[in-house]
């Protein structure tokens, strides 16, 4: 991509590209990472909220809210990962892809998880918004689906 780049007479900063190990830091319940840190714990939670960071979840946590990126993979090898995204159709497939990636299980994350969630919401009177699409399937347990 590089050479391309110069081909056309444009710089990687011009195209919003950074070239060092600063791009895209990965945020950890220790803090920011970049690819010149090192997580230190042999295991971590994967979640996409970082409100999650304030809500004692124990153990050290990563958020990512956009997805397993470069940087993310980088510091997630050999990590035994556990993961929990939203029920939502992209939370499914961010989770799947995760743990393809980590060979981790899922946490909170089950079909009894799910029915558990909606009920405590339609309790609080909470209106749930209608799926469009069939939900996506997740590796970890087909009933989710369902």
């Amino acid at each position: 991509m590089g050479k391309a780049l110069e081909l056309m007479g444009t710089t990687w900063e011009q195209a919003g590209i950074l070239k060092d190990a600063y791009s895209d830091p990965v945020l950890t319940s220790q803090g920011y990472l970049t690819l010149n840190d090192t997580l230190d714990t042999p295991e971590i939670t994967v979640v996409r909220s970082p409100r999650l960071l304030e809500s004692g979840v124990p153990g050290p946590l990563m958020v990512l809210p956009t997805g397993l990126t470069a940087q993310a993979r980088h510091h997630l090898i050999g990590k035994a990962v556990r993961c929990h995204n939203d029920f939502t159709p992209d939370g499914v497939r961010a989770t799947n892809d995760i743990l393809a990636w980590t060979d981790g299980t899922a946490w909170r994350m089950s079909a009894n998880d799910y029915r558990e969630a909606v009920t405590t919401l339609i309790a609080r009177g909470v209106e749930l918004p209608t799926l469009n699409n069939g939900p996506a399937e997740a590796t970890w347990d087909p009933d989710l689906a369902k």
